[in-house]
C-alpha cells in the first residue's frame, strides 16, 4: 500500500500569509470567498478534496501534482491582498505569487519529505508566476521537478 497523507493547504497557506507578514512588515488578508473558488477548482479538477480545504489519502505524486495546481490559482487568483504598508516599509507586487512559491515549498518539504528550494529560485519562480504564462499542470511539473 503507497505512503499516504492529508493535506490541510488552506492552514498552510495562513502560516505562510503570517511569515510574510512579519518579514516585510505588513498587514496582509486572505479573502475566503477566493479561497472557497480555489477549492471549488481542485474538486472540479478531479482532487479529492474534503473540508474544502484538504486532500485526503495522497501518495506523494499525487500530492506534489495537487501542490502544483494550488500554486497556480493561488497566482491566479490572487487571494492574499496588502491591507497596511507601514511608513518605511516597501509593497510588494508579486505578494500572491511569492505566497504560492512558498506554500509549494512547505508542502513539499513537510509532506514529501524533500529538501527546501534553493534560495535563488523562489523569487524567480515567483516573479515568473507574475509576468510569464503558466498552467496548473506547468506548476506542477515545475514542482515534480524540484521534489525528485
Amino acid at each position: 500500500m503507497a505512503d499516504t497523507t492529508t493535506i490541510h493547504w488552506e492552514l498552510v497557506l495562513r502560516t505562510v500569509k503570517s511569515r510574510l507578514n512579519s518579514y516585510f512588515n505588513l498587514t496582509i488578508a486572505i479573502d475566503q470567498d477566493i479561497i472557497d473558488e480555489i477549492s471549488f477548482r481542485l474538486w472540479s479538477s478531479g482532487y479529492a478534496v474534503n473540508d474544502k480545504e484538504s486532500i485526503v489519502n495522497a501518495t506523494s505524486i499525487e500530492l506534489v501534482s495537487f501542490t502544483g495546481q494550488i500554486a497556480f490559482w493561488i497566482q491566479k487568483l490572487k487571494p492574499l491582498n496588502i491591507v497596511h504598508v507601514p511608513p518605511g516599509s516597501t509593497k510588494i507586487l508579486n505578494i500572491n505569487e511569492l505566497a504560492a512559491v512558498l506554500l509549494a515549498e512547505a508542502i513539499c518539504f513537510i509532506k514529501v519529505k524533500k529538501s527546501k528550494f534553493p534560495p535563488q529560485l523562489i523569487a524567480p519562480w515567483a516573479d515568473s508566476l507574475r509576468s510569464d504564462i503558466h498552467s496548473p499542470q506547468s506548476c506542477a511539473t515545475t514542482l515534480h521537478a524540484l521534489t525528485i
